[in-house]
Formats: C-alpha cells, structure tokens, sequence
C-alpha cells in the first residue's frame, strides 16, 4: 500500500526551475499534454517548472526512473553537470521518447535554435541516449519507431 508514500507536486519537470511556462496539449488525447508542443497547441493554463536536479537534490539513490513528459524530456535530460549528477545515482532509468521531428507537434527549427546540443532532428534520441550512456549507463531495451518515437530503458553500470 503506497498511500501516504507519494507525494505530488505543484511543478512540471523542465531544464530550469521556477519558471511559469505554457502548458499545451496534442490534440484530442487529455493525457497528452506538455512544455514544448507548437505555440497554436496551447491549452491557457500555466504551470510552475522544477529542474530534475532540484528535484532529485534530497535523494542519496533513485532505485527507479520513470519519464514520459510528451516531448520534455529533451529539456530535463539536457546535457550538463548538473543532470550528469543526477543519473549517476539512478539505478533503472525508462524514458518514453516523443520525437521533435513531428511537426504536427513540435516546431523543428525552434527546437533546434533553443537545444543546440541536438545538432540534427533526425538523431535526438541517439545524442540523447549517447548522453546517458556517458553518464554511466548501459541500455538494456531500446525499441525507437521509423518516426523516432519509443522507449529505452537503461541500467547504471555503476549501481547495483
């Protein structure tokens, strides 16, 4: 029984903290929902971000990881120290991947102008994985669709 285990918060996870930032949606699917959908997707409600390092400073090890944030996790995950530090004591790690090459959701060139440690749309997932991989994990599923949407799910080499 979790009850009184998990705690929500007010907050969606971004690469900065206490930023109030539009919250769109993908259409007619009401879980569907994140930060970096194209400007015409908003909904008009606004939500207060964290960064994954603020988020993750109080924990010592994150036995499990669990991300699928429609698109932001090219955001939280963005290459730096800080990020770097977090997945060093994350034992399992799954992301969700929802490819930016979509452009009935994601503004291509915006995304590119704004994460310039992405240098090509068409191979995202693979710097983002060759990222995590740097960080001290190895993959044990990766299943990424023709359009480069899918799931990978790593171990850290360095946890046990």
């Amino acid at each position: 029984n979790l009850w009184g285990t998990i705690v929500p918060l007010p907050y969606a996870v971004s690469l900065k903290s206490n930023e109030l930032l539009p919250l769109y949606s993908a259409g007619g699917n009401s879980g569907q929902q994140g930060l970096t959908f194209r400007s015409e997707l908003q909904i008009g409600n606004f939500v207060r971000t964290i960064s994954l390092p603020d988020l993750c400073r109080n924990y010592d090890v994150i036995d499990y990881m669990k991300v699928d944030v429609e698109g932001s996790e090219y955001d939280i995950f963005y290459p730096s120290e800080e990020v770097k530090e977090v997945l060093q004591k994350v034992k399992m790690l799954e992301i969700e991947l929802h490819s930016p090459n979509n452009t009935d959701y994601f503004d291509t060139d915006l995304f590119l102008k704004e994460h310039p440690f992405y240098k090509d749309i068409n191979t995202v997932n693979e710097s983002l994985l060759q990222f995590i991989i740097d960080c001290g994990h190895e993959v044990l599923f990766q299943n990424i669709g023709i359009e480069g949407n899918g799931i990978f799910v790593t171990k850290n080499r360095n946890l046990t």
